[in-house]
């Protein structure tokens, strides 16, 4: 059988592929069982970047029904349950990464795509992609942690529209309201996600990981556990090399600038 997901390494920026593409990278059981496998040999590399994205025209138009038919008893809830908490696991290790990720979104992301998109620390954006929560569409709920991520992707007012509406945004409407970080043309999408993702490689990886955990906190800690945080990260800051050239390098141009 074909792999559904694959991994691409580039010096330290790896690629997470969704490798579906006659089913628009829609999610099936196999792709999530994979996808664990794959997430969790990342844990462990060298990557210090991490690009999602499809292969083909989409980057994922969600759970593909009719591989759910052929693989799992839709009459059995907990069939679904294990099936929608495997691939909610996914999200959790992608988010525990200890590298940021970039969402490469073209194309549709729909349902469970979309969920995976706005879980990555920043989403790239064509002009033409196509972003849809779609559950309400279909008689269902959000999953792979939609209703929790959403809402601090953009507003809680934002979030509720677009779940209660079920409606299509594209790339510049994505921009616009705050899920998309940049719109680009369609064709350099994937090319400025592995730009950024090298940008941000190049970036003292104390100094990321510590953003993205006292981002992640920010979200459930009060204004006085925030900045207790903040000093505990800065006082290990301080102690790095990458932090005390940096100092070195500004107290030279100091005692060399004029008076």
């Amino acid at each position: 059988m074909t792999p559904a997901v694959r991994v691409d390494h580039d010096g330290p920026v790896a690629s997470l592929i969704l490798d579906r593409p006659a089913r628009y990278n829609a999610m099936s059981p196999a792709m999530s069982r994979e996808m664990a496998g794959a997430l969790a040999d990342l844990a462990s590399s060298d990557a210090r970047v991490l690009v999602v994205r499809g292969e083909g025209d989409a980057f994922s138009a969600g759970a593909d029904l009719r591989s759910l038919a052929d693989d799992l008893d839709l009459d059995e809830p907990g069939a679904i349950r294990e099936y929608v908490l495997g691939w909610s696991h996914n999200i959790v290790a992608l988010r525990a990464l200890p590298i940021p990720s970039i969402a490469a979104v073209r194309g549709p992301a729909y349902g469970g795509g979309f969920s995976l998109a706005i879980a990555c620390d920043v989403v790239i954006a064509s002009r033409t992609a196509r972003f849809n929560t779609q559950y309400v569409n279909i008689g269902i709920n959000p999953d792979l942690g939609a209703s929790w991520t959403l809402p601090r992707v953009v507003t809680p007012a934002i979030a509720r529209y677009l779940m209660l509406r079920g409606n299509e945004i594209d790339g510049a409407e994505a921009h616009r309201i705050g899920l998309a970080a940049e719109v680009v043309e369609d064709g350099d999408t994937v090319a400025r996600a592995y730009e950024l993702a090298s940008e941000i490689a190049g970036r003292s990886v104390q100094s990321i990981r510590s953003i993205r955990s006292l981002l992640d906190g920010a979200a459930v800690h009060d204004l006085t556990t925030a900045i207790q945080h903040e000093a505990d990260a800065i006082a290990t800051a301080f102690l790095t090399p990458q932090f005390r050239a940096a100092l070195a390098d500004f107290k030279q141009k100091q005692e060399g600038a004029p008076r």
